[in-house]
């Protein structure tokens, strides 16, 4: 008996097939290893090529496979019908070529038992596994064929005489067989992992609940990752199910796989949002299934590289370092990973992509990995992942191959895999730029609304958290009752960092918010390298604190010049500072990217500081407020295309405030034009250039700083461009998250790509800032709390932090203990090590280090005078269980 394959030989067998034909190739050649055709034919099943076949050989049957169809030459099958050899043709699946086989034969199926029948179908499929992946990753074979087909002659004959359990050791014979041909090349076999996936409501019935019994019957493991939206449905409409989940993990059949519900890309939370996602997630298991998960996965991107200590906070002991949509860390190669986090914090790891096994040719993928692993992977591995009852039969095959000897790779649950690798794992530490998640290009694909305004949230605070107490200063002498817009200045700078040095702060008068009489300097501007002259510098307006002086192009509304003033000179001219000072720092301006089509049709050259964009034409300027506390320029205008038609208004309002080194932006955007293209192409938004083409960039993620150098930034917190010199500019993002990098200077900040219906963002830039990322912390929280016409946060037990370097996170509530106990979580953000101090109000009673799974015992602080102190390690989180009186 012979199948006809697309392959002049198994080196040159394809790994590319379409479906159908991998479907058509793995069932006509198990078909033939029934027992009633093994008994007929006499010999083990054979192939040839289907361009080619030998004319010479002699055949009692023959199975052309559909796709083979086209490539057999039409006299050989015009032969073959004259010699009366029967022909199989047309026929896909195993149980329709069986029939038409035994047909073909003249056989009767003699009703063996389907299980014993199972067994030689794996068998044979084993048989051609082994040869394929020893020719094809080794070039050659060492099967003894003979001895082979010996051992299943003998078991045939063994069943006819002894029954099944003697026809079962001859297979066995012939597993052994292959397994020792198999150890000859490949030492190690590799590892399946069967990875169960529930999509649709339709999964969580009959479908999960017929797998469940079916491999309780083989006593086969399940790894079901379970998403905790789920359990409210499997509780009311599906309580089945639900029980068959429970007594499986209660068996130790079923290992769990959790997440949190949602799934949020992580990088734009904050670490606490993070904890609490997490500890919603436990809950939700812990209340359903009994306890929590203990093993966390992702089905869409989205990690971030704090999450090792935050998932051991939360109880979870390993992880899948993958996303079930095909993300996976960039060039990691090895499956057992010990993640190691910035902070010092391990989690075991399986880090490897799954292939979809609901796909036929996913099968042949994985053949493909696992002979490649046996070169570069350790403990190669490979994850098998489907939706209950949709598996293609061929791991059917695979499960019953490890009833005899693991001879393609060994079938295990995830609990099993972790314990066999524990001291097996490659440390690794992955850097920001890892983890490239790209939520804005994602959020496009899935024709998400407001990509960008729905990039952050905000998390319910239980403690409001305070900085150490700032030495008071004298305020500046005012005349008469201030405006409305001074009064928010004034409340705006008390929740401010101050900076002032001292008698300016106290010399101090007024801003001026309006045209510049003269200037003696010659204008470098950030976009463009022209010298402008006397004249045009004169027309600027220019808004002025202690700090820094910019000045606004009255004709695009650009701000071309942010300079700063030397601390060590002062003059006063009716409120007018002229210090000489450092140069052009920075320069922005609100920008609409024209689209693919618009830029093709832009004629200006790339040498023009507006080429690929609209430019901004000013109609109006307003001085809003020129007042003692505050100064504020408000800017209206509108996009101008290559065209000279208009694609949208915008106005830019900018405000200086006495005392603090940021200046507060706020973009509004009338668009008439919306974007079509890609999100990272065609866009509103702001554009950012610089002097300094070696500054160095960092970001603010998770309350921490990481430098990078992609050109696509996601930066929630802050965006820092600091020269050499240490000082630098410092974007305070307020939640908006997504730069793009053009080139060494320039930088856009993308506020409405396609699909975005927000038309209003703030944002600041802080000048020289001497904690960054505080600031930026301090800015997105004082604008979250004025959105929300909050003064300040949560009211309730203020801490504070009385070390330098440790800065508290966030707090949140215990879900499940009185209103008296909240959790709060302190990071040491410096890279130090260092002693936290942290004071608390008078009606706080106990202080704990813990975890919120609660595995270890929490240790009981000691609290002297309201402060409690504790050790922390570069980078470290912790935990702390807070109870009031």
């Amino acid at each position: 008996m012979f199948v006809l394959l697309p392959c002049y030989s198994l080196e040159d067998f394809s790994f590319y097939m379409t479906a159908n034909d991998t479907q058509e190739v793995f069932a006509s050649w198990t078909a033939l290893f029934h027992p009633a055709l093994l008994k007929a034919s006499g010999q083990l099943p054979r192939w040839e090529t289907a361009s080619a076949p030998n004319a010479l050989f002699k055949r009692k049957l023959v199975i052309v496979p559909p796709g083979c169809e086209s490539k057999v030459p039409a006299d050989w099958l015009a032969k073959m019908e004259e010699e009366r050899i029967p022909l199989v043709r047309g026929l896909r699946t195993r149980e329709e070529l069986l029939a038409a086989a035994l047909d073909a034969l003249n056989l009767d199926d003699p009703g063996f038992d389907q299980d014993l029948v199972d067994s030689y179908y794996a068998v044979g499929f084993a048989y051609f596994l082994e040869d394929l992946i020893s020719r094809k990753f080794r070039y050659m074979s060492d099967i003894d064929t003979n001895r082979l087909e010996k051992f299943f002659l003998d078991s045939l004959n063994a069943l006819e005489s002894d029954g099944a359990s003697a026809a079962i050791d001859g297979l066995q014979k012939a597993c052994d067989l292959l397994c020792q041909t198999n150890e000859y090349y490949i030492p190690s076999p590799g590892r399946f992992v069967n990875l169960t996936r529930l999509e649709t409501e339709n999964d969580l019935g009959h479908p999960l609940q017929e797998q469940l019994l079916t491999r309780r019957r083989r006593d086969e493991k399940t790894n079901l990752f379970l998403k905790p939206d789920w359990l409210p449905v499997l509780a009311e409409r599906y309580p089945q199910s639900l029980s068959l989940i429970r007594e499986e993990r209660d068996a130790g059949r079923l290992f769990l796989i959790g997440t949190e519900f949602g799934p949020k890309p992580m990088f734009l939370m904050t670490q606490t949002e993070i904890v609490a996602e997490l500890h919603r997630a436990q809950q939700a298991y812990t209340q359903y299934l009994g306890r929590p998960a203990t093993c966390y996965g992702r089905e869409k991107a989205g990690f971030t590289q704090v999450l090792p200590p935050l998932l051991k906070l939360t109880g979870f002991e390993t992880s899948l370092l993958f996303s079930l949509d095909g993300w996976l860390p960039d060039k990691e190669k090895q499956s057992r990973i010990d993640w190691v986090s910035r902070s010092g914090s391990m989690i075991p790891s399986l880090c490897r992509n799954p292939v979809d096994g609901e796909d036929h040719r996913a099968f042949l993928r994985m053949l493909e990995g696992c002979g490649y692993s046996y070169r570069t992977d350790d403990l190669g591995t490979v994850i098998w992942s489907h939706r209950p009852g949709h598996e293609v039969p061929w791991w059917s095959d695979i499960v019953r191959i490890n009833r005899f000897v693991p001879l393609i790779g060994e079938t295990m649950g995830m609990a099993e895999f972790f314990k066999l690798t524990e001291t097996a794992g490659h440390r690794r530490s992955y850097g920001k730029d890892m983890f490239r998640t790209n939520a804005l290009t994602r959020a496009a694909q899935e024709e998400q609304i407001n990509p960008v305004t729905h990039a952050y949230s905000t998390c319910s605070t239980l403690f409001r958290t305070t900085k150490r107490a700032e030495p008071e200063r004298s305020e500046p002498d005012t005349t008469g009752e201030p405006t409305t817009g001074e009064k928010s200045a004034s409340s705006h700078l008390k929740q401010s960092y101050s900076y002032g040095q001292g008698s300016l702060w106290q010399r101090l008068r007024s801003f001026i918010a309006g045209r510049q009489e003269s200037a003696d300097q010659h204008e470098v501007a950030g976009y463009t390298e022209e010298r402008l002259s006397r004249t045009e510098v004169d027309k600027y307006y220019t808004l002025s604190n202690e700090f820094f002086q910019i000045r606004v192009d009255p004709t695009t509304g650009a701000v071309k010049r942010l300079s700063t003033w030397d601390p060590g000179q002062v003059q006063l001219s009716r409120g007018l500072l002229r210090l000489p000072g450092r140069g052009n720092r920075f320069s922005w301006l609100p920008g609409y990217r024209l689209s693919s089509k618009e830029r093709d049709a832009d004629g200006r050259t790339p040498q023009d500081g507006h080429y690929g964009y609209a430019v901004p034409a000013v109609d109006r300027i307003e001085v809003v407020n020129d007042g003692e506390n505050a100064g504020t320029l408000q800017i209206a205008g509108r996009f101008v295309l290559p065209s000279g038609k208009t694609a949208g208004q915008f106005q830019h309002k900018i405000t200086a405030y006495r005392g603090n080194r940021v200046l507060d932006v706020e973009l509004t955007f009338q668009p008439k034009i919306k974007p079509k293209d890609h999100a990272w192409e065609n866009y509103y938004g702001c554009r950012f250039a610089w002097r300094d083409e070696l500054a160095r960039i960092a970001i603010g993620v998770h309350e921490q700083t990481w430098e990078t150098e992609r050109d696509y930034l996601q930066a929630p917190e802050m965006v820092d461009i600091r020269s050499e010199d240490k000082l630098g500019i410092t974007l305070l993002t307020n939640g908006n998250p997504f730069f793009r990098r053009f080139g060494m200077k320039r930088m856009d900040l993308v506020l409405i790509p396609k699909n975005e219906q927000g038309r209003t963002f703030r944002f600041g830039v802080g000048v020289d800032l001497p904690h960054p990322l505080r600031e930026a912390l301090t800015y997105k929280t004082r604008a979250e709390n004025e959105h929300l016409g909050q003064t300040e946060s949560h009211p309730a037990l203020p801490v504070r932090v009385d070390s330098e370097n440790g800065t508290v996170l966030a707090a949140l509530p215990l879900p499940g203990y009185n209103a008296g106990v909240g959790s709060l979580l302190v990071q040491e953000t410096f890279g130090l090590h260092t002693n936290a101090v942290l004071t608390f109000g008078p009606k706080v009673s106990c202080v704990r280090r813990t975890v919120l799974a609660g595995q270890a015992e929490p240790k009981e602080l000691t609290l002297v005078e309201g402060a409690v102190t504790f050790p922390m390690t570069p980078y470290e989180t912790v935990l702390l269980e807070v109870t009031q009186q």
